[in-house]
């Protein structure tokens, strides 16, 4: 009798504990009044589609004083910065890389005086990378997105893929200019 119910409690342990497992905690954080979160955060709610209504994407914004060419212009350039000083900003020997290479997608929301207010992400690949995603919400948080237009609220998504060779590299040239 005595090993039969440490058999019942061993299995009601492992299946508690097992079930808990299942259950994460996606990151989720407000950092210089940005809310940062993992898109998976929002799994089976409304919420990203809510910011989408509210944030369209920068194709369905008209912006006052601009252009839909001199828009473009205006964030291809400051996109491209803010790539080129994130890859350079990643000391590569800090961090721990799963792989060779790693990519986050993700989109930012702004308000129409410019102010980025929610940025939702997700690692590709299903990469765990807890000290990346805080140096990518800490370096985004205070980084200057000026040079993007205004006048609207609008979204913006992207990806930018962290390679070994293209960190050093960027490194490098960051450092050179």
């Amino acid at each position: 009798m005595k090993t039969f119910n440490l058999f019942i409690l061993l299995t009601l342990l492992i299946g508690v504990s097992s079930f808990a497992q299942t259950d994460q905690t996606y990151y989720s954080k407000t950092i210089n009044d940005i809310q940062f979160a993992d898109y998976r955060a929002y799994k089976n709610t409304n919420f990203a589609d809510s910011l989408l209504n509210h944030y369209p994407s920068r194709s369905s914004v008209n912006f006052p004083d601009s252009s839909e060419a001199s828009r473009d212009i205006k964030v291809v350039n400051t996109w491209r910065e803010f790539r080129d000083n994130f890859l350079a900003s990643v000391n590569f020997d800090e961090f721990d890389f799963e792989k060779r290479k790693c990519s986050i997608f993700f989109t930012l929301h702004f308000d129409q005086e410019g102010q980025l207010k929610h940025v939702l992400f997700n690692w590709l690949n299903g990469l765990e990378f807890p000290e990346m995603t805080e140096h990518f919400a800490t370096f985004t948080s205070e980084y200057d997105f000026s040079g993007f237009p205004q006048g609207a609220d609008w979204s913006q998504c992207g990806t930018i893929t962290l390679n070994r060779n293209d960190l050093k590299k960027a490194q490098t040239e960051l450092a050179s200019k």
